[in-house]
């Protein structure tokens, strides 16, 4: 998954029942870039009234353990059409 169009797809975000999700790897190397693709769209359960938001809050934590430093890591939200929507560096 080193590109947009082969992205590993992770479902719905809002589908599980703490609207979250877990996602666990490692670096390859220093230049490691990998795609995940997911949804944030609310479904007849969890509509909040009878006009819904287009807009869901989401936390992005990630995490590094390896005893040792803290990696340099970018984190970079895209549109399904591929346009940048948020990006976040260290």
């Amino acid at each position: 998954n080193n590109a947009l169009a082969t992205a590993q797809v992770l479902g719905s975000l809002l589908a599980s029942d703490r609207a979250s999700m877990s996602v666990a790897g490692q670096f390859a190397n220093a230049n490691d870039i990998d795609f995940f693709r997911f949804t944030a769209r609310r479904d007849s359960i969890q509509q909040v009234s009878t006009t819904p938001s287009a807009h869901v809050s989401v936390v992005f934590d990630l995490d590094y353990a390896d005893g040792l430093a803290r990696a340099n890591t970018q984190l970079w939200v895209f549109r399904p059409d591929g346009t940048l929507v948020l990006m976040a560096d260290d």
